[in-house]
């Protein structure tokens, strides 16, 4: 769909006009902004006084900016970019940093999800339905001192609400919209003895198919069915000692993946070019596929924490154990059609995945007049056994029975049957992951303006692994998986520093430079054709991040403007790309390690309240991220933009709450979102390019005069923009794309204090 781009530049000149009109007028605001508390350091400070890029969003900004999933914080957060091709797989990437590596032995994202200081080990717990958040906070660089291992990225830190000691809190929230959207969240919280607290959340989500099949109605797909509830207890156990245990259950059911394929216009097996499937299909709507059956997705995650944290003189002791158990199944589409469609092939993926780990981490601190400090261990354990791979399905169909070009399509098929390809190739995979840590940091005030900050981490990490492949059976070729049965192991240890000077220009004022690093444990791709590529591991992945910063408010804090300049050196990044040994026929996309890349990039956060009842907010991220070193036989893509890192993107947000002369308050909130296109692969190919998209949503809201009820109207992608969660390219399948939502809208009714 072509696009007038002309909007997005005129809001960029508007948000460049904020900052300019904020620095050099001296007029003064009656109205100050909120000061913005966050645990970027593990302890509790101003967003401004942190050396760190940080975007921080409250309950009450992720509520109304209507945020579900980890999708939507990306769109809001300068240099975060997310596609998912399945729920169970989101693609994380943070100033172009990230991996889609989803087997046993090496599923760990290079972005680092926490929740109440647990993580979250999986990527199949990090996609489901977000609920019961007090604020989440995004780290943008590497993390590697106080967060530790796979933190090459940065941090998405989520912090729940805790229960209230002092009164009952209360609220019910009851949500319609189109495509059969229904919600419902509920939340009770409040003292149930002298020094003991509780809270319950519960909250659900249905959502029917927004993605149509042109073949059967069974085939439609995009629906959603999604229910959580956590549980929490708060006990001051004395003055100085604080208990909080945590219960969460969480599951997520969907459709399986929706895939809008024009088959294989693009694809090629052995060099041969199969475009002569495109004269046998007809064109569809973006919004339309050729399934004959939905397939499916699901998730099941479930955890249990116990928080101390405990004053011992002038000494802070915090104890954080967690035990979290996480399900994933699905049988997704490969190919986006069935049999019948097209009477050639069919490509089913199933997967089957159950994970369980725990954590300890230990953390002391303590403070004098000059200077900040905090020391911990961490240790982490986790067992993964996962079942994926694919179930290969071949029309009996004579080829002659085709229309023209059948020689092409003869040519095909006999490939296939003179390989003696097994229907069903299927990866078995087992691993056992153990990390122990030990960790510091320390801040020093060398003046009253004037700080220096150190901190390293030493990790060391042990995976046992072992996989069977019961593909090409009998020794022929293989769709994806080759016939093989292994076990390895490896360990990897690593030394984390991060180095800090910041100084404060005036109590309003700050900027920072910064030296930090973090890295990824290495690990083995989860499908492979041969025995020594399944055995092989890939190696540790490490980011060096130098970073120029600054952090003000101006005209008597009626504007926030923040912002960084940075430069990051990464080394053997893990990368995903088609692996063709010679002994597959549709290769599959394999995990190795990528020589180097660098990246240069600028962010920039602005928030504006000209008065007390209107508030402008602005964010923008540009990026400069592009590979080096590669080695072997990807060198040829040296220079090409790294995957997932957008030149550009934009974020505008217009808010106005004002007070009714009857009595009640009324906001009305617009935003902006446009994210340049990003590319799919090393090598750049178009067809795995998702295009540059741009988004607008609305939301109005009437609050009573008691603020026990509000009522709301929403609308999401109002101009019901085409644009695609991913975009992805296999040479022997063509391109694969999933589209997102079109224009969604309703209404909520949220009654509090009942």
């Amino acid at each position: 769909m072509q696009k007038n781009k002309s909007n997005t530049y005129k809001i960029c000149v508007l948000a460049a006009a904020i900052g300019a009109a904020s620095t050099f007028s001296q007029v003064a605001s009656s109205y100050e902004l909120e000061e913005i508390i966050v645990t970027a350091t593990k302890r509790a400070e101003s967003v401004q006084d942190v050396p760190i890029a940080v975007t921080a969003m409250d309950h009450r900004a992720l509520e109304q900016a209507g945020i579900t999933d980890a999708v939507d914080i990306s769109q809001r957060t300068p240099g975060f970019t997310m596609s998912t091709f399945t729920a169970a797989a989101p693609r994380m990437y943070i100033r172009g940093i990230g991996s889609n590596e989803r087997g046993a032995g090496g599923g760990e994202s290079s972005v680092a999800m926490f929740v109440d200081g647990v993580y979250i080990n999986r990527a199949s717990a990090m996609n489901t339905q977000l609920f019961d958040l007090s604020a989440v906070e995004v780290l943008r660089g590497p993390q590697g001192t106080l967060w530790g291992k796979n933190a090459s990225a940065g941090v998405v830190n989520m912090r729940t609400r805790r229960p209230n000691h002092d009164s009952l809190e209360s609220s019910a929230k009851l949500g319609f919209g189109n495509l059969g959207t229904q919600e419902f969240s509920g939340y009770i919280s409040g003292p149930l003895s002298e020094n003991l607290a509780g809270k319950l959340t519960i909250g659900t989500r249905e959502r029917d198919e927004y993605l149509d099949s042109v073949v059967s109605s069974d085939g439609d797909t995009g629906d959603l069915s999604a229910k959580s509830v956590r549980g929490q207890l708060s006990w001051n156990a004395t003055d100085n000692l604080e208990v909080v245990i945590s219960a969460d259950y969480s599951s997520d059911e969907r459709g399986g993946v929706g895939i809008n394929a024009q088959l294989w216009p693009d694809a090629s097996v052995g060099g041969q070019p199969l475009n002569f499937f495109a004269n046998l299909q007809p064109e569809i709507d973006f919004h339309e596929n050729f399934l004959e059956e939905s397939g499916y997705q699901k998730v099941e995650n479930k955890g249990l924490s116990l928080e101390l944290n405990w004053a011992v003189g002038e000494l802070d002791f915090t104890s954080i154990t967690a035990y979290r158990d996480n399900e994933e199944q699905g049988l997704n589409n490969m190919i986006g059609t069935g049999l019948s469609t097209f009477p050639i092939i069919q490509i089913m993926v199933p997967t089957d995945e159950e994970n369980d780990m725990f954590s300890q981490e230990f953390r002391l601190s303590g403070e004098t007049d000059t200077v900040r400090w905090q020391a911990g261990l961490y240790y982490f354990k986790e067992e993964t056994d996962r079942l994926e791979g694919g179930l290969f399905g071949l029309s009996a169909m004579s080829p002659a029975a085709l229309s023209s070009g059948s020689a092409g399509v003869e040519a095909f098929i006999q490939a296939y049957v003179d390989a003696g390809i097994s229907p069903l190739d299927v990866a078995i995979q087992s691993n056992e992951t153990e990390s122990m840590a030990v960790f510091g940091e320390l801040t020093w005030a060398a003046t009253e303006k004037l700080d220096f900050t150190f901190g390293l981490r030493y990790t060391e990490e042990e995976k046992d692994y072992s996989s069977i492949g019961s593909g090409a059976a009998g020794g022929g070729m293989s769709l994806f998986i080759g016939d093989f049965d292994i076990e390895a192991e490896e360990s990897w240890n690593n030394v984390s520093y991060k180095a800090v000077a910041n100084y404060h220009v005036t109590d309003d004022a700050m900027i920072y430079l910064s030296a930090v690093t973090g890295f990824k444990s290495g690990g083995w791709r989860s499908l492979a054709t041969t025995a020594l590529a399944a055995q092989t591991p890939f190696d540790e992945e490490n980011a060096t991040n130098y970073e120029f910063g600054f952090k003000t408010m101006l005209m008597d804090h009626a504007i926030r403007l923040n912002g960084a300049i940075f430069r990051t050196d990464y080394e053997d990044l893990q990368v995903q790309s088609n692996i063709d040994d010679g002994v597959c026929v549709i290769c599959p996309v394999a995990t190795v390690n990528a020589g180097e890349a660098e990246i240069t990039g600028a962010e920039l956060e602005a928030t504006w309240a000209l008065s007390e009842e209107f508030q402008l907010t602005a964010n923008y991220a540009y990026l400069d991220a592009t590979y080096d070193k590669l080695p072997g036989d990807l060198a040829g893509s040296n220079g090409n933009a790294l995957i997932n890192a957008p030149e550009n993107a934009f974020n505008f947000v217009a808010l106005y709450e004002t007070s009714l002369s009857g009595g009640g308050e009324a906001s009305f909130r617009y935003e902006y979102i446009y994210q340049d296109e990003a590319e799919g692969s090393i090598q750049n190919y178009p067809e795995a390019q998702r295009p540059d998209y741009e988004l607008s949503n609305f939301r109005v809201g009437y609050t009573t005069p008691d603020g026990d009820w509000e009522v709301a109207a929403w609308v999401k992608n109002a101009f019901d923009e085409e644009w695609e969660v991913s975009a992805f390219f296999n040479e022997g399948i063509g391109s694969v794309r999933q589209p997102a939502l079109p224009r969604t809208y309703g209404v909520s009714l949220t009654w509090s204090n009942f």
